[in-house]
């Protein structure tokens, strides 16, 4: 809860500064960070796809051994 009043708050500051600055150049404000921003979160969510990938890979790796090691039980013990 405070970190989102922290984010709130910096968020609020940064718009009361693009506003002032806005006033004083009569400009519109180029916001350079935003494309940094967005280039970050597109890897993040790159990296997370990524990483969901290796998670199937490995789910279903996993999943496939336990397979196997279940049919080596049952067929190779001997049955009455």
């Amino acid at each position: 809860m405070i970190a989102g009043t922290i984010r709130n708050a910096v968020n609020q500051m940064q718009l009361v500064n693009d506003w002032e600055q806005k006033k004083a150049t009569g400009d519109v404000v180029k916001k350079q960070e935003g494309m940094t921003v967005t280039s970050q979160e597109e890897s993040m969510i790159q990296h997370f796809r990524e990483q969901l990938e290796r998670d199937k890979e490995s789910s279903a790796d996993c999943k496939r051994s336990r397979i196997n090691s279940f049919r080596r039980r049952c067929y190779s013990s001997e049955r009455p």
